[in-house]
C-alpha cells in the first residue's frame, strides 16, 4: 500500500488563498508507482470537486534536490503499509 505525504507552504504554514496542496505519494518500498495508480489518484482528484487545487507527484520520479526539500518538513496524510502475509 502507498503512502501520502503533504509538503510545502500549506505544511509550513505560509499557504495563501490560491496555494495549492502539494502531495507525494510513496511506494512501500520507495520504488517508481505504477502509472495506473498516479493517473487514477489525479482522476479521482479532478472528480471530487475540491475546493483547492492539488498537485500529486510519484516519490520515486522527484529530482533529488526536491526530495531533500521535502524530507525536511512534511506529513503524513496516510502512512505507507505492508502487505500482510498470508
Amino acid at each position: 500500500m502507498d503512502g501520502i505525504w503533504a509538503h510545502s507552504s500549506h505544511v509550513n504554514g505560509n499557504a495563501y488563498d490560491g496555494s495549492d496542496l502539494n502531495l507525494v505519494l510513496c511506494a512501500t518500498d520507495l520504488q517508481e508507482l505504477p502509472p495506473i495508480i498516479l493517473n487514477c489518484f489525479h482522476a479521482a482528484l479532478t472528480e471530487g470537486n475540491l475546493p483547492i487545487f492539488v498537485d500529486a507527484h510519484d516519490w520515486a520520479r522527484l529530482p533529488t534536490s526536491l526530495r531533500k526539500r521535502i524530507l525536511q518538513r512534511y506529513e503524513v496524510l496516510r502512512p505507507a503499509q505492508v502487505a500482510a502475509a498470508v
